[in-house]
């Protein structure tokens, strides 16, 4: 969603789940919601589903609220498993290459070129295929897992989906 648009409907989900626009400010809280989401829809109602109703909303409780629903992997009704799982299906024999490639995107983040991640896949095995390197990460950026910078960069699509591929591939981040 477009960011304006994405406000918008937190706060109108923030009002409609019963928090009250005097005791926080629902723009605020909005704004960080929609931002730590990636302004999508769908994780903006699943984190404010989830908020705690008892008690001041503040940016640093919205933000400990994610981290926990991005940690749960055995309880997460959010289909972020979705990430790692189609990744067989769609990249085949290609897959262990993709998660190379993930994971050092993962760690870099906005650190992450080709000669970085050509080094971290052919120091993980023998992999020297340039071309085909170069044709898996166009894929993984027209799958939105990735996008690539006008400095010639690359990072994760959505920061959230990061932030869970760290959690879910135990990486430091």
């Amino acid at each position: 969603m477009a960011a304006d648009d994405a406000r918008m409907l937190a706060s109108r989900l923030l009002i409609g789940a019963g928090f009250d626009s005097e005791k926080i400010n629902i723009i605020e809280c909005s704004t960080v919601i929609a931002a730590l989401v990636g302004n999508v829809a769908f994780y903006i109602h699943k984190l404010i589903s989830r908020l705690p109703k008892k008690q001041p909303l503040t940016s640093e409780i919205i933000e400990q609220q994610l981290k926990a629903e991005i940690s749960s992997l055995e309880r997460n009704d959010w289909n972020l498993s979705h990430y790692a799982d189609r990744l067989v299906k769609y990249y085949g024999d290609d897959v262990s290459i993709v998660r190379l490639i993930l994971d050092h995107v993962a760690i870099k983040n906005a650190d992450a070129n080709f000669d970085s991640m050509r080094r971290a896949v052919t120091g993980s095995m023998n992999f020297h295929d340039d071309e085909k390197l170069r044709s898996l990460i166009r894929l993984l950026c027209q799958d939105f897992y990735l996008k690539r910078e006008q400095d010639g960069s690359y990072r994760f699509h959505l920061e959230l989906i990061r932030r869970w591929w760290c959690v879910y591939r135990e990486l430091s981040n």
